[in-house]
């Protein structure tokens, strides 16, 4: 009996096809998470625009009023929340981008591992590891994270923040709600 090459050719490819068929399903049930890595690219591409936007639009320290409460002033945070650590020299600063570094791949090994069903959790993590990498990008191209969000009631001001740290508040506040009010297991 003689075997053509398109003979050869489909049982290599059928093969070929179910490894990998069963590969992605081990992936899968290893990784349920993986497909929560999709929103990443959204909530990282809307921080890094408006950042780009008011960086483009907008001088350092200059007010540009929106809403009552509510203005643009764009700032330089060379700390982590609340400027907090803003006085680090380079080394301290260094020490921090791989401290950040290590807490977005703790937050990517936790989301890879979230199963779709847990829709909450899973996006959650997907705001605070997105928002994560805004600001660490922020701190690796300018040396600082650019801050614009402005809100204040007559002299009081808040911090200044930006589209990332709204992104981790959110995805902070939706797990302390998880935790606090997670259906007892029986």
């Amino acid at each position: 009996h003689t075997r053509y090459w398109r003979d050869w050719s489909s049982d290599v490819c059928s093969s070929d096809l179910n490894m990998k068929g069963v590969a992605l399903m081990q992936t899968t049930k290893s990784m349920p998470g993986l497909k929560w890595f999709w929103w990443l690219p959204l909530f990282f591409l809307i921080d890094q625009i408006s950042k780009w936007l008011v960086l483009k639009n907008i001088s350092y320290g200059e007010t540009v009023a929106l809403f009552p409460s509510l203005q643009l002033t764009l700032a330089h945070n060379h700390g982590i929340a609340f400027s907090m650590l803003s006085t680090q020299q380079t080394f301290g600063q260094i020490a921090l981008i791989s401290f950040i570094v290590l807490i977005c791949a703790a937050i990517g090994v936790w989301l890879v591992k979230t199963p779709m069903e847990e829709k909450w959790s899973g996006f959650y993590l997907a705001l605070i590891l997105g928002g994560a990498l805004g600001n660490l990008c922020d701190r690796i191209w300018h040396g600082y994270v650019v801050d614009f969000i402005d809100f204040y009631v007559q002299s009081w001001h808040w911090y200044t923040f930006n589209i990332a740290d709204a992104f981790i508040t959110i995805g902070a506040l939706m797990s302390i709600k998880t935790v606090l009010f997670a259906p007892e297991k029986t």
